[in-house]
């Protein structure tokens, strides 16, 4: 339980922020197709004060902030609210911030170290929440990134203990969504909210992929068309059984493109690279599926 008093006055001072939300997402380095538009979305911004908390909102790390409601698809679709909690943001920087300010640089500088500057940072990560998109393009199409991830790792204890490198191992995670994985997982609100999910009896798992062989082992594949026998994206998945990895690209690093019915124009530009074209009976062949 939590009781708020809404600050007006502070709450006025971040009008201007929520007017420059939709400029934010269209402006980010994003394909166009990536990028919903925000416009029309309602994205309140409120400080409040929070004089009372209990329950499990007293226990461990005390959030300065919530941006409602948790999920993105929402976001997507219609926005979020965001809230700041100025008594705790005031406690953080004079209890915690300022003291260890005053330790680490000059003292000159220690006058730095306001409630104003950690606003601004606290309100550009929650800004950042609803921003870009909330999933994983793939060489079968979107992807949830949660799915995209699930076969590599069976808990989320596994996926917490991930590192950069290894994340950035799982088809189609590149360098800025691992980041971001590490990111969420080294913030002591998510790991506490992780906790308190595990003590209530949640225990998220997912079936863990398995590895079946080695003989694809650094070899890079794309498909295009309609395959007969079976989806892109369940071919994809026996590439990477055995050991291989599918991308939606063709590039010079690319080893073989698989084509099917109606090819596009990764087709064309396999042939125009001189990467290796594989038909679909090929492809099986490869993989030692047919004789």
């Amino acid at each position: 339980m939590i009781k708020l008093l809404e600050n007006l006055e502070e709450s006025k001072k971040l009008e201007i922020f929520q007017k420059y939300v939709a400029d934010l997402q269209e402006g980010l380095p994003l394909a166009k197709a990536d990028l919903p538009s925000k416009r029309g979305h309602v994205t309140p911004m409120e400080v409040m004060d929070a004089p009372f908390r209990t329950g499990d909102l007293l226990h461990g790390y005390q959030a300065v902030a919530d941006n409602l409601p948790n999920d993105a698809r929402v976001h997507e679709a219609k926005g979020s609210k965001k809230i700041f909690f100025k008594n705790f943001m005031d406690a953080r920087v004079n209890v915690v911030i300022v003291p260890i300010a005053a330790k680490l640089i000059r003292e000159d500088q220690v006058s730095r170290a306001t409630g104003t500057g950690y606003l601004a940072t606290t309100l550009a990560h929650e800004i950042s929440h609803e921003l870009g998109p909330n999933y994983s393009r793939t060489a079968s199409g979107k992807k949830d990134i949660r799915e995209a991830i699930g076969g590599d790792f069976s808990s989320l204890e596994e996926l917490a203990a991930a590192k950069e490198e290894e994340l950035e191992e799982v088809p189609e995670v590149g360098p800025k969504v691992a980041a971001s994985i590490v990111e969420f997982f080294s913030e002591p609100a998510n790991r506490q909210l992780i906790k308190k999910l595990r003590k209530a009896g949640v225990h998220p798992t997912a079936e863990k992929r398995v590895v079946k062989s080695q003989k694809l082992a650094g070899k890079s594949f794309v498909f295009t068309g309609s395959l007969a026998n079976r989806s892109r994206e369940e071919a994809g998945e026996l590439v990477i059984q055995h050991g291989g990895k599918v991308s939606g690209s063709v590039s010079k690093k690319t080893d073989y493109v698989v084509v099917g019915t109606d090819p596009g124009s990764k087709y064309d530009k396999a042939k125009e690279l001189g990467v290796t074209i594989l038909t679909e009976t090929e492809f099986e062949k490869l993989l030692g599926l047919k004789a």
